[in-house]
């Protein structure tokens, strides 16, 4: 992954990772908020980088739904695949 510009092998990734999320989270959340997220849906995240929208939407769609998070690298969202019966795809 060396061409990746924003690669999550870096050392400092997990940094810039967490930086992202407490900026843009809030809007990302108001806007699926707003889109009726809820119990049951089938969700995709496309560049879940970290995982912090993944697992939120694991905990709105709850176990009746599905959560489907990928990113170019998926090192980072293993951490999450099992504390959530909603994530069951990386």
């Amino acid at each position: 992954m060396a061409d990746y510009a924003l690669d999550n092998t870096w050392d400092r990734a997990t940094r810039r990772l967490s930086l992202l999320e407490q900026y843009f989270d809030p809007m990302t959340k108001r806007r699926m908020t707003a889109l009726r997220v809820r119990e049951g849906l089938r969700c995709l995240e496309v560049g879940a980088g970290g995982g912090s929208v993944a697992a939120w939407l694991c905990e709105k769609v709850g176990p009746t739904g599905r959560v489907v998070a990928t990113d170019i690298n998926i090192q980072l969202l293993q951490d999450i695949k099992y504390l959530f019966t909603g994530l069951t795809d990386l």
